[in-house]
């Protein structure tokens, strides 16, 4: 007799009768129920068993800027370090993790160019790289502790090694364009030096008026200025250039915008400063927890958790200054790109405005000039040359003995503070958790599965349902016993 089709549905009278329909269903079949949880706990514990474990080992670079180098300005333009987001991606550099490769023997194993390009791949996925203001955090995570150990360790002496090759040669390039504008001033002077010398041998030397001498020493000054000026210029539009570059998209929009108040903005918004040095603070303590306990250590938490909100704050705070640029909190890199551009964009602007104003002074000061005596605006213009040259090449000396210290001395302090240790305990799998899980996921199941056995029953349950079903009454039920009751047969009991 079917009632898989009956379209009546059973109302109880209340939650108590309710749950005492569950509760009748699931001792009737406690036994699946217990059966399925003790099969998926089982399954849990000996598949995290079977399946090879993964190790984490991590270590800690710091990138700090010497005082003496200055080959890569990072700074924001708030005091604060920039953001390390090149060297991030550098670190996963697929030449230097073939370096690490071959000094670790990690892909000792490969037998064909496709397997090493294999082990390549699944050793990058398996680099993570964790951005401060001053520091990276690196994890890599391998099936051996012992040479995940040893991956990361060679991973930071192989960056430290290449990042100091990579600045020396920014420092020499740097040296190198120094060099190449003081020549050109150092020939400028001297042609300058040669006119003014062949002048005072067929004039000799005129003594200037003093209304010449004054205009003499102004335009000098502010030649001297104007040159100095388009130095920082262009400086400055370089530096402009290469944060569109790593910006990209955001970058191209903005050099579209108008960012003439800003900076001003920024600078004078209280908030923006106390979040980036809650910032710094907080990742440095990030870091130091993080050397010394394991991401469930509860202040370690509590301060990823700080972290992350702070910078959620800073990017709402930048973006009501910049409204068209989409900024991710989890994008420090970005953030402080954003800021440093900000920044620089409002000092080209300056640098702009101040050329046009010593440009126009310079004009204003050689017109004054003009009207010296033929002989004397000669003599005037040609010391002016001369000068005004020998003031930049000296200047310019001054520089290229920078851009030489800066070569021979690292312009930034990169070292391991923390090293990788073989780590005794294993990222995943967790066989005690995988096992409370399967557990739970059992119980889950072994409950469904009894309540789906028990909807495809379609025996009477009760004489309610015969009654309900066949609309007759029922006349008597019978008992059902678990078990008869055992016979005896003594003397006694025949009597």
């Amino acid at each position: 007799m079917s009632l898989w089709h009956e379209a009546e549905q059973t109302e109880y009278g209340s939650a108590e009768e309710y749950f005492s329909v569950v509760r009748r269903i699931v001792l009737k079949r406690w036994w699946l129920i217990a059966l399925l949880m003790v099969a998926a706990g089982v399954a849990g514990f000996a598949g995290s068993m079977l399946v090879e474990p993964v190790y984490q080992a991590s270590t800690t670079i710091r990138i700090q800027h010497n005082l003496l180098g200055q080959v890569r300005p990072r700074t924001n333009g708030y005091g604060g370090e920039g953001a390390l987001d090149t060297e991030a991606v550098w670190i996963k550099n697929r030449l230097l993790i073939e370096e690490v490769m071959d000094k670790t023997g990690a892909a000792a194993t490969a037998k064909s160019q496709k397997e090493r390009v294999a082990v390549m791949e699944k050793l990058r996925k398996n680099i993570n790289v964790t951005i401060f203001s001053n520091s990276l955090q690196v994890t890599v995570d391998w099936n051996d502790p012992e040479l995940a150990a040893k991956i990361v360790n060679t991973l930071a002496d192989s960056f430290i090694q290449r990042y100091g090759s990579l600045n020396r040669e920014e420092a020499r390039e740097r040296r190198a364009l120094v060099e190449q504008q003081a020549s050109l001033v150092r020939v400028r002077w001297d042609e300058a030096q040669r006119q003014f010398a062949e002048f005072v041998k067929q004039h000799g030397n005129i003594t200037l008026s003093e209304r010449g001498l004054v205009a003499s020493g102004r335009i000098t000054e502010v030649r001297t200025q104007l040159a100095e000026n388009k130095i920082q210029l262009a400086d400055s539009s370089r530096r402009l250039e290469f944060i569109e570059k790593e910006l990209g998209k955001d970058g191209e929009a903005l050099s579209k915008l108008e960012l003439g108040t800003a900076a001003q903005q920024l600078a004078g918004n209280p908030s923006v400063q106390t979040l980036k040095d809650q910032i710094v603070q907080l990742e440095d303590q990030v870091t130091t927890l993080g050397s010394m306990y394991f991401d469930e250590y509860p202040d370690l938490r509590k301060a990823k958790a700080q972290l992350l909100n702070a910078r959620e704050a800073l990017a709402a705070e930048i973006a009501k200054v910049v409204p068209q640029i989409v900024i991710s909190p989890d994008s420090a890199g970005k953030v402080e790109l954003i800021t440093e551009y900000v920044k620089i964009d409002s000092d080209v602007e300056k640098l702009e405005t101040r050329q046009s104003e010593l440009t126009a002074i310079v004009s204003k000061l050689e017109d004054e000039a003009s009207v010296l005596p033929e002989k004397e605006a000669q003599y005037f213009t040609l010391l002016r040359n001369r000068t005004i040259n020998e003031d930049l090449y000296n200047t310019l000396l001054t520089r290229l003995t920078e851009a030489r210290l800066a070569e021979q001395t690292d312009s930034w302090d990169v070292r391991v503070i923390e090293r990788g240790y073989a780590p005794y305990k294993r990222l995943r799998p967790k066989p005690v958790k995988n096992a409370a899980f399967g557990t739970i996921i059992g119980v889950l199941l072994g409950l469904g599965l009894c309540m789906l056995l028990e909807y495809l029953d379609d025996s009477f349950k009760t004489a309610v349902e015969v009654e309900g079903y066949l609309q007759v009454p029922v006349l008597a039920v019978l008992p059902r016993f678990d078990r008869l009751p055992k016979m005896e047969y003594g003397p006694e009991k025949r009597r």
